[in-house]
């Protein structure tokens, strides 16, 4: 997967703003690090971030060299993906979680999916009422050893699951990039790196 870099940080939009400067960035806010943990057990951590990007979609069928380049290994690894989930219609919405290893997900500071646990190829359904606008989410993810894989469908009201659309999500809501720059259909943008 190519890499569209944009070297810069995000930063809160004032009011007084000059509208050009902002965007919303389609996608996910991608926190990359390390991560701890008992190997076979649900006590895995976070730890610090060395990479920050903005993720299309939680559709990866093979993180390895993903977490190779972002985080420096394919092992005790963890990315957050956080951003605002846009959503079309009230009802009744299905979001189905493929991982291995652990992963977790929140909408609004609800838990929707825990499957904190480290073992691999797990698929976790869950359905949640959600009204129409904006809604905030928050999905969390480790590696411990081996394949290592993040998939993240949903299924609107009365539709199929089907990969969540980066259309339905956005990262950095209004904030500002100093290169107003989108990147291509299907690209990562790299926004800082520590």
């Amino acid at each position: 997967m190519a890499l569209a870099v944009v070297v810069g940080l995000c930063a809160p939009v004032t009011a007084t703003a000059h509208a050009a400067t902002t965007m919303e960035y389609p996608g996910l806010e991608a926190q990359y690090g390390p991560a701890t943990g008992t190997p076979g057990g649900s006590d895995w951590t976070l730890g610090p971030v060395k990479n920050t990007l903005v993720d299309p979609d939680i559709d990866f069928s093979n993180l390895l060299s993903r977490l190779q380049q972002f985080t420096g290994g394919t092992t005790d690894a963890g990315i957050q993906w956080t951003g605002v989930l846009h959503v079309p219609t009230t009802g009744s919405y299905t979001f189905q979680w493929y991982g291995d290893n652990g992963f977790r997900m929140t909408i609004d500071g609800a838990s929707v999916i825990d499957h904190w646990v480290d073992d691999w190829n797990v698929a976790v359904t869950a359905t949640v009422n959600l009204t129409a606008g904006e809604h905030a989410i928050q999905a969390q993810y480790f590696q411990d050893f081996g394949g290592a894989s993040a998939q993240l469908s949903w299924a609107p009201p009365g539709q199929s699951m089907t990969r969540t659309p980066s259309a339905v999500t956005t990262a950095f809501p209004g904030c500002r990039s100093p290169w107003h720059k989108r990147s291509p259909a299907g690209k990562a943008l790299r926004m800082r790196s520590r």
